[in-house]
């Protein structure tokens, strides 16, 4: 059968010399001259398709290559390849890269040689991108529409319809095939290039190791390697300066002295054009890439091959220019949202995070041994800001910082951590309290006046830290919130003890939030009396806890604890609530003209809701406002006067007399006192113990007393005790006691029956 392809071969020769001489007859099939016309220019630069011929008839193999001798398929040269067999096939294809088409005899060495082979081709080896043309002079062997269902090939002829031009028609066609398909796969893997590159250069820290990436990216794009080098111009130039060279390939950086002026003039030409033109330049083995950057600081990026740049590499280029321009405008944000994160806006001083970072570094570098961590809250800083204004407060802790900067240079570091509390972390030879408080000596210095701070300091030794950052400032924090508590200005240690009672005081938080849902918590009610008459004329509820394993715990422990925690507004309504059921069921009893005395804490009476809380408990429960007397402290003295007397106004309106509790403790002032609508003070029961005991001659209660008296008050003296005290009481003109001489506190079941055991009071 290839004998008779050659006779064809060797006709159709025969048949154009004819017909060039005679130039009468026109026939496509064996026009030559005129298909050669119509190829177009070979290019040098590229290199030609590789065709593999497998055929155990070596005729063929001369007559396909006499048959295309000379043809271009899309400007490029054909090359071919031979194998007289399956098996020499297949150790060409394993040995030759980038064969184009392989054009297959069916049998060869075997009747099924040639379909055994495509499978090797496309399942051992693995070339998807090769196109197959079957060819068989014995059809029966491979039905066409059998062999192109059942195997990976691109087309089937015999060998008898291969003339010459439908073999050049066939193998363009596989080319450009081959060609589309190589297209996608380098696309694809340089999109897959792209994305990796694309991560590892976000994962850079600095812009100076994001600019090196970029380079060192950009020259391995491509299978050949590239030279790069990346430049920066100001937008706009600032005096005509040139570009700064940013980073290099090596090969172009020991050519320069690291300037963009000593760069070799291939380099900096383009790179100068790209820049100030604001556009790519291109020659056939240069790009210059134009990359806009963020903030219109633009870059110039330039690569430089060996052999002229294809077009897919020069899309891919491009490609690769917008991610960079993407990277460094990302890289850009994330920098300002880093400093964002770790820097205060308004000091431009580390912050907190920051300084817990700093922590973990150094503990995981060098460890913490003989460091030190030491927050400062400045005292009052809330009444600097609202006598001085916040202008002046924030100029104050721009010079608190520079101050604590100059005194704590590094090793050691300063963060603002809140308002007005700072950090400062370094070795112990450097933060300690003396060194701490004398940075509050003196004054500081804002619009050329004097203001005097005080600062309250907690430290803590690292060394003795079991955690990190957050564990260590957790415990400096302890410390401050002890000296805040006891004695502001000063300083203190953590200690392991401090921690303890914190978690105590959360652990009892959380028991009396779980007594207040049980019920658990109970009302006891302490007696009033005349010293006149002796008869009973109020009461007071007092709140007690029992505690869950049956130790009562004192109000003086738990009642601050409701304070810190939020719960004394729930927790002194249900106490208000209580009462006022109690006073009602006395005064079913038949003891209606009985006062009842019930405590409200200073947090009650700031609550914006107080008033209107008060009125649904004297609603819901029915009592005459009366018989209900709000006790209150001195401290409400240091809340706004304005609202304050207000307040007590809008109260005794309702009806209701007020007490202030706790007389003679506290600072009120008495012309503050005696504007405000009170009825009645307490004399504090310190006041009242010291009486008769080592002498004492109640000088003091003498005083307290008397000064009740000159406002025109009713007192009433808190913990008498012994007949002594109540008798001396009476000689000092108080109107009223209360105490365990009288009655300790009880019940209500229990009040009850006192009252009808007592209708006149306490006879001793």
């Amino acid at each position: 059968m290839p004998a008779e392809l050659v006779v064809e071969v060797a006709a159709r020769v025969r048949e154009t010399a004819r017909i060039m001489a005679t130039s009468q007859h026109t026939d496509e099939l064996i026009h030559w001259a005129e298909e050669s016309k119509v190829q177009g220019p070979v290019s040098p630069d590229l290199p030609p398709w590789r065709v593999l011929i497998v055929d155990d008839d070596q005729d063929v193999h001369q007559a396909t290559e006499f048959a295309l001798k000379h043809q271009l398929i899309q400007g490029r040269a054909l090359h071919f390849l031979n194998a007289h067999s399956a098996a020499e096939a297949q150790h060409l294809l394993r040995q030759e890269p980038d064969i184009a088409v392989v054009l297959l005899d069916v049998v060869m060495e075997s009747e099924h040689a040639g379909l055994e082979l495509v499978r090797t081709i496309r399942e051992e080896l693995g070339l998807e991108a090769v196109r197959i043309v079957l060819r068989t002079g014995q059809p029966g062997y491979a039905p066409e529409m059998e062999a192109i269902r059942d195997y990976d090939i691109n087309d089937y002829k015999t060998k008898t319809e291969l003339t010459r031009n439908r073999l050049y028609s066939v193998l363009t066609t596989a080319i450009r095939s081959y060609r589309q398909i190589q297209a996608l796969n380098s696309q694809r893997a340089g999109l897959s290039q792209l994305a990796e590159s694309s991560n590892r250069l976000l994962q850079q820290d600095t812009l100076e190791a994001f600019f090196q990436q970029t380079v060192t990216e950009a020259a391995s794009l491509f299978a050949s390697p590239l030279q790069a080098a990346l430049c920066a111009r100001a937008s706009p130039p600032v005096n005509g300066e040139p570009p700064r060279l940013l980073a290099a390939t090596p090969g172009l950086l020991a050519a320069t002295d690291g300037s963009f002026s000593t760069l070799p003039g291939n380099v900096r030409e383009p790179l100068q054009a790209c820049l100030s033109q604001r556009s790519h330049q291109q020659k056939t083995d240069t790009l210059a890439l134009y990359v806009r950057g963020p903030e219109s600081a633009p870059l110039g990026l330039l690569v430089q091959a060996e052999q002229a740049l294809t077009r897919d590499q020069l899309n891919l280029l491009h490609l690769f220019a917008a991610q960079v321009a993407t990277c460094f405008e990302n890289l850009t944000l994330l920098k300002r949202l880093r400093r964002s994160a770790f820097t205060d806006p308004l000091l431009d001083i580390p912050n907190r995070s920051s300084l817990i970072v700093s922590i973990n570094e150094k503990a995981r570098q060098d460890g913490l041994e003989g460091w030190v961590l030491a927050l400062l809250d400045i005292d009052q800083f809330a009444v600097v800001n609202h006598v001085l204004g916040y202008r002046t407060g924030d100029q104050l802790l721009h010079a608190v910082a520079r101050r604590l900067q100059q005194q704590f240079p590094a090793p050691a570091l300063v963060a603002r951590l809140g308002s007005d509390t700072f950090g400062l972390l370094g070795p112990k030879e450097h933060i300690s309290l003396p060194t701490l408080q004398r940075c509050f000596r003196n004054a500081f210095n804002v619009n050329e006046q004097a203001h005097r701070l005080s600062a309250s300091f907690g430290l803590v030794r690292l060394d003795g830290v079991a955690g990190q950052g957050e564990e260590a400032l957790r415990s400096a924090h302890i410390a401050l919130k002890r000296v805040q508590e006891r004695d502001r200005g000063q300083g203190l240690y953590y200690h392991e003890t401090m921690a303890s009672e914190i978690r105590s005081r959360v652990s009892l938080v959380e028991e009396l939030r779980k007594a207040m849902a049980d019920n658990r918590l109970c009302l006891t009610y302490q007696p009033q009396l005349s010293l006149i008459s002796g008869r009973p004329i109020g009461v007071e509820a007092l709140i007690r806890w029992p505690g869950e394993h049956g130790d009562p715990i004192p109000p003086s422990v738990f009642i601050p604890l409701a304070e810190k925690a939020g719960l004394i507004i729930e927790l002194g309504e249900w106490v208000l609530r209580e009462a006022c059921h109690a006073q009602r069921e006395l005064a079913a009893a038949g003891h209606g003209d009985l006062r009842m005395g019930v405590n409200v804490s200073v947090k009650q009476f700031e609550h914006p809701d107080f008033i209107a809380m008060l009125d649904r408990v004297l609603s819901d429960t029915g009592i005459d406002p009366a018989h209900l007397e709000l006790e209150i402290t001195e401290s409400v003295a240091a809340l706004d006067p304005e609202r304050l007397t207000q307040l007590l106004t809008n109260l005794k309106a309702r009806g209701l007399s007020l007490a202030i509790d706790d007389f003679g403790t506290g600072f009120s002032s008495l012309s503050y006192l005696h504007r405000l609508p009170i009825d009645r003070l307490k004399v504090d029961r310190s006041f009242i113990q010291q009486l008769g005991q080592d002498g004492d001659r109640g000088e003091i209660a003498r005083v307290v007393i008397s000064l009740g008296k000159t406002l025109q008050l009713v007192l009433i003296a808190e913990g008498v005790e012994r007949a002594n005290q109540a008798e001396f009481l009476r000689e000092l003109g108080c109107d009223e006691v209360q105490g365990f001489y009288f009655a300790r506190p009880m019940k209500r079941a229990h009040l009850q029956h006192w009252l009808q055991e007592h209708p006149l009071g306490v006879s001793h």
